[in-house]
């Protein structure tokens, strides 16, 4: 599980910024030179062996001196990082880091100029077949206003063609199951992210990417989003020790 989020303050000289990734409690930070720009500190010459998993367990996602450029503006400056299976990893940086840019990239709607990403072990090429094990939570969802927030679930659905699958035990938590039948115009913000947290968990993803995944939420709702994912990841590690 994968978590974009900003700092609340920064601190520096101006021309520096400290991004930090968080495995579990544990953070690495490192300077970037020039603001805007995310270079994250993990590499696979000299990562940390508490963060690197053994040779012969490939990594959930792996970034290879990833970088993307739109126009005189770097948005990804040579990132290799290992985001290993069965941990909340969280991206941490100011407004404009490159966040939102790595996880587009992973999920084929950025291409990168350079670099390469690879998922359990496989580089992708082009192809799309790999999202249908990735639940995206984006940080603002754009669904149809004509529809109802249970049009929207069971077009998805219809478009992922196995519905008996679906995990809908979010939507009951956030106790939203009434505004499920009305249009999505009429939903309040923090009900539409609602329904936005909820879809990304819908087809029981392998990985989820979570871009800010409580923006939006009131205290309750965020509590209840980050309890369903703590739950998630107790039954893969349960999946993991019986196998």
């Amino acid at each position: 599980i994968a978590i974009a989020t900003n700092f609340g303050t920064l601190s520096g000289d101006g021309r520096h910024v400290a991004v930090v990734i968080r495995h579990e409690g544990e953070d690495q930070c490192g300077p970037v030179s020039g603001v805007g720009h995310l270079v994250l500190p993990v590499r696979a010459a000299d990562a940390d062996a508490r963060v690197t998993a053994p040779a012969a367990i490939p990594p959930a996602v792996e970034f290879r001196a990833l970088r993307k450029r739109f126009g005189r503006l770097t948005a990804l400056d040579g990132v290799d990082i290992r985001l290993e299976a069965g941990r909340v990893t969280a991206l941490v940086g100011p407004n404009g880091a490159g966040k939102s840019t790595l996880i587009k990239c992973l999920l084929g709607l950025v291409r990168p100029d350079e670099g390469s990403i690879a998922l359990a072990g496989a580089t992708l090429d082009g192809g799309f077949e790999y999202r249908r094990g990735l639940g995206y939570m984006p940080q603002a969802p754009r669904f149809p206003d004509n529809l109802t927030g249970r049009e929207v679930v069971d077009m998805l659905r219809d478009l992922r063609g196995h519905a008996a699958t679906t995990d809908g035990e979010l939507l009951e938590w956030f106790g939203e199951s009434g505004a499920l039948d009305r249009p999505v115009r009429v939903l309040s913000g923090g009900t539409r992210q609602k329904l936005n947290a909820a879809i990304a968990f819908l087809f029981r993803p392998g990985s989820l990417i979570l871009d800010e995944p409580t923006a939006g939420l009131d205290p309750v709702a965020s509590g209840i989003l980050k309890d369903k994912i703590r739950r998630v990841r107790g039954l893969l590690d349960a999946r993991k020790s019986a196998a």
